[in-house]
């Protein structure tokens, strides 16, 4: 449910997921419509979304850039020049400086070279090409289509569409999912400020263009695992786990950390503690790594 505390909703909204589908876009569209009909409002979620992506875990980060695509493209100039601001040029370049998860790595390149493309002929907006140049000097890793040359320069200020025919297909699945839950909501309520919130002609457009739409299979559930011993998180975005337990590893790309979720929550863990065989009993014994020392006369 929305709330008077833009604070509290942005944080409701990036508490932190790599499913689309998952995200609270009714709370996200309100979100909209306040930035949009409210000038006062373009700062505090700009700020708030700031810094949950300079603060937040892997999955807010995510979630955070995925919000910031939604209001650039629904919310107008106003939050246009926030994000050719000062602030957010150097969040972009902490959090690149950080090497982020790979999937929020996937999500900062589209986000950076569809706003670059979009805002190429504003010259107000012109911070975004400056960002795009001077992460090229730094190696970001912009796709291949914009890697060898400067940035597109497009006819009108909507984003491209992605090239990929499945990526296409789930962005129309996606968009008409998010209509009917916007017309089931408004038809449950009995009011028509629900309507006035979320008209069609302004929100619903934008979003078939650049809704955010998940970029690697590895984004929904794809294997499960079984611990083989007990780890004990140390940071806020890693989860414990005892040994036996299942857990559904949703990020596998990492040689070391992978990413997967339990009944107590979900963060990173390290791959060495689990295995894909489900039919193993662990024994009650601590990793090689951590008994060499003991067991050595």
């Amino acid at each position: 449910m929305p709330s008077n505390n833009m604070d509290a909703d942005i944080k409701k909204v990036t508490a932190g997921n790599w499913v689309a589908e998952d995200h609270d876009w009714i709370l996200i569209f309100d979100i909209c419509s306040r930035v949009t009909n409210n000038a006062s409002a373009v700062r505090p979620a700009f700020q708030c979304l700031m810094k949950r992506l300079r603060n937040g875990t892997p999955e807010a980060q995510y979630s955070s850039l995925v919000v910031l695509e939604t209001l650039s493209s629904n919310c107008g100039k106003a939050f246009q020049l926030e994000l050719c601001s000062r602030e957010f040029y150097d969040a972009v370049f902490s959090l690149w400086r950080k090497r982020p998860h790979p999937n929020v790595l996937d999500r900062l390149r589209s986000l950076i070279e569809e706003l670059t493309a979009a805002f190429a002929n504003d010259s107000s907006l012109a911070m975004m090409q400056k960002l795009y140049q001077d992460l090229k000097t730094e190696s970001f890793p912009f796709s291949a289509a914009s890697a060898g040359a400067p940035p597109p320069s497009t006819s009108t200020s909507a984003p491209s569409q992605p090239s990929n025919s499945l990526a296409n297909k789930e962005q129309d699945d996606l968009s008409r999912a998010i209509l009917l839950s916007l017309q089931e909501s408004s038809t449950s309520s009995g009011t028509a400020a629900s309507s006035s919130q979320f008209p069609p002609s302004s929100l619903y457009p934008a979003l078939q263009s650049s809704a955010p739409v998940l970029q690697a299979p590895t984004q929904q559930v794809s294997f499960k695992a079984r611990a083989l011993y007990d780890f004990q998180s140390e940071d806020d975005n890693e989860i414990s786990f005892k040994a036996g337990e299942l857990i559904n590893v949703l990020d596998s790309s990492d040689e070391n950390w992978w990413s997967g979720s339990t009944l107590s929550g979900s963060g990173m863990f390290p791959a060495s503690f689990v295995t894909r065989d489900l039919t193993v009993t662990p024994e009650p014994e601590v990793p090689t790594q951590k008994t060499s020392s003991s067991t050595s006369n």
